[in-house]
């Protein structure tokens, strides 16, 4: 089952109810969703051509429209969201836990990147001598 915003918004919903719209918690997705493209993706071969300009909530178009972590590593989405919603209440010993294991499951994202796709050679040095 692909993992899209709909999919991600219903676990989210399930987990953690909130008074959020669906529109804010689709700007927090957009916003891990360039992360994801501008930290991990975009320094390893074969991302060149994706490009993102970000979700915009259109109830229609929007819930089905598929994110770009699919399958294992695809809960950095919800663990995001939460630690955002936590954030936003200012439950700070919440976030700090919501935002620890965020950031557990990125390294998790960024270090399965780095095994898998092949970096990108940016630049090259040269001898100086």
């Amino acid at each position: 089952m692909a993992v899209t915003i709909a999919s991600v918004l219903t676990e989210l919903d399930h987990l953690k109810p909130s008074g959020y719209t669906a529109a804010d918690k689709v700007k927090w997705l957009s916003h891990v969703e360039a992360r994801i493209l501008e930290e991990l993706l975009s320094w390893h071969q074969g991302f060149e051509e994706v490009t993102f300009d970000g979700y915009t909530y259109d109830p229609e178009t929007a819930p089905a429209t598929e994110l770009l972590v699919q399958g294992a590593y695809s809960d950095v989405y919800v663990k995001y969201l939460i630690s955002m919603i936590d954030f936003h209440n200012n439950e700070i010993m919440r976030y700090n836990n919501s935002s620890a294991q965020f950031n557990h499951v990125w390294a998790e994202l960024a270090a399965w990147v780095n095994r898998t796709y092949v970096p990108v050679q940016r630049a090259r040095v040269t001898r100086f001598w």
